[in-house]
C-alpha cells in the first residue's frame, strides 16, 4: 500500500476512535441513566488485513508462528501454555478473518496498542493491564461488509486474558464495532 494511502487510513482511525471514544454512552450503575464515561471505554481500533494487522500506533505481519520456547521476540502466551510469536511469512487468508488465528493476532494487536499508547519506556511499562469496558473498532472491506459484520460483531466479543511480552493483558470486549475499511 502507498505510504500516502496508508497514512489516510490511519486518520480514518484515529478520527473514528477519538469520535467513538468521546460518545460513548454507558450506564451510570448508580443512578441507572446513560451518560458518557470516557475514563471506563477504552476503545482499541484495529485493522485485521489479509497481510498486516494495523491499529493506530502499530503495523505488523498477519503471521503466526507456534513457539516451543526457543523463539526471539515478544510471545503471545495463552492462559493454556501455549505460545505464539509473529511470524514473518506470507499466509493464505480466507475472507472471514473470525477464526483463531485472527483472534490470536487481535490479541497481539490491541496489546500493542496499549503499550504504545502508554508512551512509556520499555522498563517502566506496568506489569499487567486490565481494561473491564474495551470497545473494539474493526475494519471490513466494502464487499465483505454484509457477509461477515455481525459475525466479528459476535465473534470478537468476549474476555481475553493471555501475556505478551511478559505483559499481562486482561481485556473485557463489550462491544465491536465493525466499519468499512479506510474508515473503522
Amino acid at each position: 500500500m502507498h505510504n500516502n494511502a496508508l497514512l489516510q487510513k490511519y486518520l480514518h482511525i484515529l478520527i473514528i476512535s477519538d469520535t467513538i471514544q468521546k460518545n460513548t454512552n454507558i450506564p451510570n450503575r448508580k443512578e441507572n441513566t446513560m451518560e458518557t464515561q470516557k475514563s471506563n471505554v477504552t476503545v482499541l481500533a484495529v485493522d485485521t488485513g489479509n497481510h498486516s494487522m494495523k491499529t493506530p500506533n502499530t503495523v505488523f505481519r498477519a503471521s503466526l508462528i507456534r513457539d516451543a520456547g526457543n523463539l526471539e521476540g515478544d510471545r503471545l502466551i495463552l492462559p493454556n501454555g501455549d505460545g505464539y510469536c509473529i511470524g514473518n511469512t506470507e499466509e493464505n487468508h480466507t475472507d472471514s478473518k473470525a477464526n483463531e488465528k485472527y483472534k490470536m493476532l487481535t490479541m497481539i494487536a490491541m496489546a500493542k496498542e496499549l503499550i504504545a499508547q502508554s508512551k512509556k519506556s520499555v522498563e517502566n511499562l506496568p506489569k499487567s493491564y486490565t481494561r473491564d469496558n474495551v470497545v473494539l473498532v474493526l475494519g471490513l472491506p466494502p464487499e465483505h461488509m454484509q457477509t461477515y459484520k455481525e459475525e466479528y460483531k459476535k465473534y470478537f466479543v468476549g474476555r481475553y486474558v493471555f501475556t505478551y511480552a511478559n505483559i499481562s493483558f486482561n481485556l473485557n470486549v463489550t462491544e465491536v464495532m465493525v466499519f468499512t475499511q479506510c474508515l473503522g
